[in-house]
């Protein structure tokens, strides 16, 4: 079944923390309860399979959507072995792999990667969970007649963006933004 047709109470962390690592870092903005899969058996949940990545990787930080966003276990801190994995990715590490094997990514896509892993990183040593990462990266609600407000993620992007010169990547500058808020 879809995440839709259970409720969110069932997912365990275990279950909802790898989604949340997933769509955080791939900047997922369309991830919705139609395309998480739901295994589950006598109606214990062994697995959430997100399905439908077609809007991962924008060329810009944008507004993200996270289904799971508020679902309990987002809430919920991340376990040791959760947070040492996501604290040992190394991001430049993974942009040069993902150049060499997929010459179809964009650089920009790839830049929104390593913003979206170091924030997961910043997000993951400061102590904070699924939940509040993933608020950093969605737009604060706005009536239909208002302009909507950007993310904190996208004013961080954008900051790093004026302060960087040619002598300072962006996603340097944006690592160090990033450490200081």
């Amino acid at each position: 079944c879809t995440a839709e047709d259970m409720g969110s109470s069932k997912f365990m962390p275990e279950h909802v923390h790898p989604l949340a690592v997933l769509d955080i870092r791939l900047c997922n903005t369309d991830r919705h309860p139609g395309n998480i899969l739901v295994r589950e058996s006598r109606g214990v949940v062994s697995d959430l399979v997100p399905i439908d990545h077609g809007y991962a990787l924008p060329g810009e930080v944008g507004s993200a959507e996270f289904e799971w966003l508020h679902w309990p276990a987002a809430k919920r801190p991340f376990s040791e072995a959760a947070r040492t994995e996501i604290l040992a990715i190394a991001v430049e590490g993974v942009n040069k792999l993902l150049k060499t094997r997929l010459h179809v990514v964009r650089a920009a896509c790839l830049d929104t990667l390593a913003v979206c892993t170091t924030l997961l990183q910043r997000g993951v040593t400061a102590g904070l969970t699924a939940h509040d990462i993933g608020t950093l990266m969605t737009r604060p609600y706005c009536r239909r007649d208002e302009d909507p407000q950007p993310s904190q993620l996208e004013m961080l992007v954008a900051e790093a963006k004026l302060q960087c010169d040619s002598t300072e990547p962006m996603l340097q500058c944006f690592g160090r933004l990033a450490g200081h808020h």
